[in-house]
């Protein structure tokens, strides 16, 4: 993509889940707010103000005006007609950017069997016997391959 036709942001946008109300027309519209920045905001919802429509954001002690500047169903974007602090409503931890660069952890999420460890004598004994038996019966399946020869 060409730098110049890049998507120029006039602030940061945080992502968030949270929850407001649009008022519209008399009309309160319960949305999801995805993300929010200083200028405005991306909602979701089933039902959403038609684009270019003027709205009241309502989000906890957050009351500001504003509009529809796009509407793509099920999401939305709103432009408010003032900036803004997002720290009003986000919750302080989210606030700050996390950088994660890696599980840490030492526990092994694996699933146990899928390690490449060898069977024990016994655990090849119980498929051995398993397998004879099946191709007695006449179902000569190769497990491995998963269909029958």
């Amino acid at each position: 993509m060409d730098p110049s036709q890049a998507d120029e942001r006039r602030s940061i946008r945080s992502a968030v889940l949270l929850t407001a109300v649009l008022e519209c027309d008399g009309t309160d519209v319960p949305v999801r707010v995805v993300n929010l920045s200083a200028n405005g905001a991306l909602v979701s919802a089933d039902e959403l103000p038609p684009a270019d429509g003027r709205v009241i954001f309502r989000c906890k002690s957050l009351v500001v005006e504003g509009w529809v500047a796009w509407s793509h169903p099920p999401n939305a974007g709103i432009n408010f007609d003032t900036d803004i602090d997002p720290k009003e409503v986000v919750p302080k931890n989210r606030t700050e950017e996390i950088l994660v660069t890696g599980d840490e952890r030492q526990t092994d999420f694996r699933r146990p069997g899928l390690r490449g460890t060898p069977l024990t004598p016994a655990e090849r004994k119980i498929v051995e016997d398993w397998r004879r038996e099946e191709q007695s019966r006449g179902h000569n399946s190769d497990p491995r391959r998963g269909k029958t020869q």
